[in-house]
């Protein structure tokens, strides 16, 4: 009985003739599933060629260029600033150089402005020059250009002037919160605060003055951003900065008069007097007293006693040469005799 069952389970599992079965593969590769074979479409009934409507050639109008594509981003070229001879000491009234680096790609012109501004601590000499001309093999090119400046204001000047702003600021600003203390306390109080108000605006102006005074000094310590010009072979212009404004080239400048910012007398050898042209074997004073006040009281001294001496002299000499007065005239002889007769009757 069991044998018969076994055989019906066999019978049932075995696939019909002209049947695709799935059967795993042995050594795992996946079953590949039989081609299925589609029947070709029917053949497409012929057509005959739409007709276009006509159009009057007077409407018709001209057409108008697509727009041109956007420039690429890598066109902006590269720009470096930095001192030409390196890191050094400069001193006040020397010339020193600033060297400007453009790289830019193959037909990208640059242009350099005509009148360049580099701030009021520096004073540009002559006109910008191209040094140096590189060309790579990628096909970029690299210019290099110098501006010869020279400074007449040391750091030591501009950090002096900073921190008396400085001072000034915090002194304005916590005046200005004092007020606005006090005008928190009034509106609690119910109290008028219109004093207090025109007091609060007034400060308020003085901090921002003195923000845009201390922003202003900031700014003297670097030469300032150059504007740089460049066109690209699509006829589009840019314009790109040689640097971002408080990331220019520190640029130290010191003074040859005084070893500041420690002020004191230098050894004839010393090496700051070797910088300097030295050595200097004897010092010397720069020092010029102002002397006018003492001029002016010495003068009006001097005049005071003059005074007193000539006034008695001037004096004495007015009564010696001044003429006697003349006699006084003597007295008729009648006039003594009735004086004498009128004596006698007496």
């Amino acid at each position: 009985m069991s044998r018969a069952a076994f055989l019906v389970i066999l019978l049932m599992a075995w696939p019909v003739r002209g049947q695709n079965a799935l059967l795993p593969d042995p050594a795992g590769t996946p079953p590949v599933s039989s081609p299925i074979q589609l029947a070709p479409p029917p053949p497409a009934a012929p057509s005959a060629p739409a007709t276009l409507p006509s159009v009057d050639p007077a409407q018709v109008g001209t057409a108008e260029p697509p727009p041109a594509a956007p420039a690429r981003a890598g066109d902006e070229p590269v720009v470096l600033i930095d001192l030409a001879d390196g890191p050094r000491e400069i001193y006040i009234g020397q010339p020193f150089h600033v060297e400007i680096t453009v790289t830019s790609r193959p037909g990208v012109q640059i242009n350099l402005p005509s009148k360049i501004d580099p701030g009021p601590r520096f004073t540009l000499e002559g006109e910008p020059t191209e040094v140096a001309t590189v060309t790579f093999d990628s096909g970029n090119l690299m210019r290099k250009y110098r501006l010869r400046l020279v400074s007449w204001t040391t750091d030591r000047l501009l950090d002096r002037r900073m921190e008396r702003v400085r001072t000034r600021l915090q002194r304005h600003e916590q005046d200005l919160n004092e007020q606005k203390t006090r005008q928190t306390e009034a509106r609690l109080a119910n109290q008028d605060t219109r004093a207090i108000d025109e007091l609060i605006a007034k400060y308020q102006v003085r901090v921002d003055a003195d923000l845009q005074e201390l922003h202003a000094i900031e700014d003297e310590y670097e030469v300032r951003p150059v504007p740089i010009t460049y066109r690209r072979p699509d006829g589009s212009m840019g314009v790109v900065s040689s640097h971002e404004p408080g990331k220019g080239p520190r640029i130290l400048i010191s003074s040859r008069l005084a070893n500041e910012p420690d002020p004191k007398l230098k050894e004839p050898a010393s090496e700051e007097n070797v910088k300097a042209g030295g050595p200097f074997w004897e010092p010397y004073s720069l020092y010029e007293e102002n002397t006018t006040l003492k001029n002016v009281l010495l003068g009006v001294l001097i005049g005071l006693v003059v005074m007193a001496l000539l006034v008695p002299l001037g004096l004495w000499l007015r009564k010696k040469w001044r003429r006697a007065p003349p006699p006084t005239p003597p007295r008729p002889a009648h006039v003594l005799a009735f004086e004498r007769l009128e004596a006698l009757r007496q």
